[in-house]
């Protein structure tokens, strides 16, 4: 591992610059699979003291392997004190075929970034309306409460399939506010900060969703009685977002047939 790249500590350090040496270091280490590093979402000086970003970063390799992921996950570790968000990875296979379609993540990465070490690999990708962007966040979450809906009276009897599926509602439920306040365009930018304005918008979602997200943060145990906070859950998180998601919709198809 290259140790001369040191990781930034000042409190007052420019976000750029600590993104800058984070790709140099990712470039050195994984060497000829390296395509791209870039960091997305640009986030300001005055954002990154203030507590109120991240630094987002995005790689992009030949072949993502065993090695690939172990330096990926050292560099990670090694710079996350530093406010790094990743580093994201995908293989550069998996950016084609992208014509008529692009996974969430992919698009709100190619929205706003700069290529940090290497080459544009994201310059061929689509931009889709912002009707587009919402029709596929209702299609993700739909997708969430019917997944969950559907395997929940398999799981309650057996506990490892039970916190297996208590992990994956938090995962889909923190992911379904970020995607809410993608749509919506929200000033917010950390997953910290999507939650707490979520809890502002939506109140009745606190409680269930505190609770869920305790027990899988603290490892503890949930017996099957608690079908009552897992189904609260969703109802008062997902099918809270996906009705106002929805609504959106309709409001966009009224307006274009007035």
């Amino acid at each position: 591992m290259d140790e001369n790249i040191k990781p930034v500590t000042k409190p007052d350090a420019n976000p750029m610059d600590i993104a800058k040496n984070v790709a140099k270091e990712i470039s050195s280490e994984i060497k000829d699979s390296h395509i791209s590093t870039l960091v997305y979402d640009l986030p300001t000086a005055e954002e990154f003291s203030g507590g109120k970003t991240t630094i987002p970063i995005f790689v992009v390799v030949n072949k993502f392997d065993s090695t690939v992921a172990t330096k990926l996950a050292y560099i990670a570790q090694k710079w996350s004190k530093n406010g790094i968000e990743g580093p994201f990875i995908a293989e550069i296979n998996d950016l084609k075929g992208m014509e008529d379609s692009v996974p969430d993540e992919l698009w709100n990465v190619s929205r706003n970034y700069m290529v940090l070490e290497g080459t544009d690999v994201l310059k061929e990708i689509p931009q889709f309306d912002n009707e587009y962007q919402r029709a596929q966040a209702e299609l993700a979450i739909r997708r969430y409460i019917f997944t969950l809906r559907w395997t929940l009276p398999q799981v309650l009897y057996n506990s490892f399939q039970l916190k297996c599926y208590m992990n994956n509602l938090a995962f889909y439920c923190q992911l379904s506010i970020q995607l809410y306040h993608r749509v919506i365009k929200s000033d917010v930018r950390t997953p910290e900060a999507h939650i707490d304005k979520f809890y502002q918008e939506f109140p009745q979602s606190k409680l269930p969703l505190e609770t869920l997200l305790n027990h899988v943060y603290n490892n503890e145990p949930m017996e099957s009685e608690s079908i009552e906070l897992l189904t609260n859950t969703i109802d008062s998180v997902l099918q809270t977002i996906l009705k106002k998601i929805d609504e959106m919709g309709n409001k966009t198809e009224s307006n274009e047939s007035i």
